[in-house]
């Protein structure tokens, strides 16, 4: 069904459906319908999708798709034509899949719409073969642009850029990111208006497959490089409440509109300046090194508030996690079983 919306999706107009009335927590996180753009159910599911295609179908426009087999009720069965893969093409694949970071506003944003008007416009740039105009200077790169670098590093490309009125560490550039996004906390320590933050109705998928809804997208000035070579650009950032070890995650939007090119091995990114010439950013490599062993925020591992696990007053021990993490209640069944040897202090 997925596949069908895809491919019906770039080819006709489908209205979009309505937002889901029930509250995202009340529903289950790991069914997804990218009808909808939002969790709750299956896209094989989505009563609302089969409702359009049978729109559609109506219309005789759905005919490759129709199987002649139909389902108790009379209606049509709606399953793509396609060839069996053949034995020799070493092709097959298990059914899980390896996901990164998608949704948001790259490649046309989360609507059906927006995506539909992006595929056509793709499509007329492979047909025609020409492609408009954009003018990219010459970038070299070599022995002179290596700064002060430790070999060999896997480390994160993790840069400094003013954003709004301050200066913001630890940005992760991330050119598997569909999204530049910003996290709550780092929102909360710029200049900005909270009434131009926009509230939105579609997650985003993460690595796993995990959603996360979106506290809203506010748009911000931001600088790459320094006064005398910079790009100044308005980003449109995804607010979210965790981002773990970073403030920001640059994602393709940014990174395109700046002409980025960016070297792993000698850790930096090269930009195109607002008056076209070249620009470097060098990054950081004991910065990119600390957040990489950085621990997830302290409400991943709960507040580690004191409990009386005992019937002695002020006998107590930090637990280290949630009271409401259903781990808690067997640290404390462990520690009462355990108390005449367990240690309470350091004496």
């Amino acid at each position: 069904m997925y596949t069908i919306l895809m491919d019906v999706g770039s080819k006709y107009e489908i209205n979009r459906p309505f937002p889901m009335k029930s509250p995202p927590e009340s529903r289950d996180p790991k069914l997804y319908c990218h009808f909808h753009s939002d969790i709750g159910h299956d896209t094989k599911e989505c009563k609302s999708l089969k409702k359009a295609l049978d729109g559609l179908a109506s219309k005789g426009f759905l005919k490759s798709y129709i199987s002649k087999n139909t389902v108790g009720s009379g209606k049509p069965f709606y399953k793509k034509n396609k060839s069996p893969p053949s034995e020799e093409d070493g092709n097959r694949t298990d059914p899980e899949f390896v996901a990164v970071i998608s949704g948001g506003l790259a490649a046309g944003g989360p609507t059906m719409r927006g995506q539909k008007d992006y595929a056509k416009r793709l499509g007329q740039v492979m047909l025609s073969g020409k492609a408009t105009t954009d003018p990219f200077p010459k970038v070299e790169i070599g022995e002179a642009d290596r700064g002060k670098i430790a070999t060999p590093h896997d480390d994160p490309l993790v840069i400094e850029l003013k954003v709004a009125n301050l200066r913001v560490r630890r940005i992760l550039v991330d050119t598997g990111s569909t999204s530049d996004i910003i996290s709550l906390e780092c929102l909360n320590r710029l200049q900005h208006d909270s009434s131009k933050i926009e509230k939105i109705h579609y997650p985003i998928i993460g690595f796993g497959g995990s959603i996360i809804h979106p506290v809203g997208i506010i748009s911000l000035p931001l600088r790459m490089g320094n006064k005398k070579e910079s790009r100044q650009m308005d980003v449109r950032f995804l607010i979210v409440k965790d981002l773990t070890a970073y403030n920001i995650i640059l994602g393709r939007p940014t990174l395109n509109k700046a002409k980025a090119v960016i070297v792993t091995h000698l850790m930096l990114l090269k930009f195109v300046c607002d008056y076209g010439s070249v620009s470097t950013i060098h990054v950081n490599q004991q910065q990119a090194k600390n957040c990489y062993l950085t621990t997830p925020n302290s409400e991943a591992w709960g507040s580690g508030e004191e409990k009386d696990v005992l019937d002695k007053p002020g006998r107590v021990v930090p637990i280290g996690i949630s009271p409401d993490d259903p781990l808690a209640a067997e640290l404390v069944n462990l520690l009462r079983e355990f108390e005449d040897i367990f240690a309470f202090t350091v004496e």
